[in-house]
């Protein structure tokens, strides 16, 4: 299964990559532009709001990109692509419920790195086809994660080395271009060095959908 879903996944991302990025490197941009806005200077006392700020834009971009993404990849498997306008649409439809979600997930993941590192990377694993259950299924959040939690059953290692794998090209690239700078400064290099690791970090999402069509019997 690992080979096949990474040769899938390099295929379908060099055939669909102007598409996914106009799909995701907008969004990314004008969270830039908010936060660009809205952060205090540093001469601002207040300061540590930024932080705030970034985690909130942050949040809101991801799981946008994230759902837009998704589907647009689906749509496109089962050849009736959605357009960029349409992606962003169904996204912003399934927000807060994929929101829930998300936090649910996150709970889960917490909670094993918590106990030790090594089970929350574990739980990560496990619940990460959780999202494509939850949006192409039409199930609920708690039932996405059990549900995805059976079915990567003995496949842990496949989606943790896909998941590094893939992950490096956006973080090689992203350090290229910003370096070591704080990634909460609002800069035309961070916002460039941001895009193209949410770019390069679709290759994740890609191989998520493939591993999760595979393992729902899928071709």
């Amino acid at each position: 299964m690992f080979t096949i879903c990474m040769k899938d996944t390099v295929r379908f991302f060099l055939t669909h990559w102007w598409k996914l990025a106009l799909i995701v490197v907008p969004l990314n941009l004008v969270g830039e532009l908010i936060r660009g806005a809205f952060s205090p200077t540093a001469t601002d006392p207040l300061q540590t709001g930024s932080f705030g700020l970034y985690i909130t834009v942050v949040i809101l971009v991801s799981i946008i990109a994230s759902v837009a993404t998704i589907h647009y990849i689906d749509s496109s498997i089962k050849a009736a692509p959605l357009s960029v306008t349409q992606s962003w649409l169904l996204a912003v439809t399934k927000f807060s419920g994929y929101l829930v979600l998300s936090l649910l997930s996150f709970l889960a993941v917490a909670t094993g790195l918590l106990v030790f590192i090594i089970p929350g990377i574990v739980v990560m694993a496990r619940i990460s086809l959780a999202s494509y259950i939850y949006l192409l299924e039409n199930r609920s959040a708690n039932e996405s994660i059990k549900e995805s939690w059976a079915l990567t059953k003995g496949h842990f290692g496949d989606l943790f080395f896909g998941t590094i794998l893939f992950s490096i090209p956006g973080g090689v690239v992203g350090y290229m271009v910003a370096g070591s700078g704080d990634p909460m400064n609002s800069s035309l290099e961070a916002a460039v060095a941001s895009s193209l690791e949410m770019f390069f970090g679709v290759l994740v999402t890609v191989f998520y959908y493939r591993v999760y069509s595979y393992l729902k019997g899928g071709v």
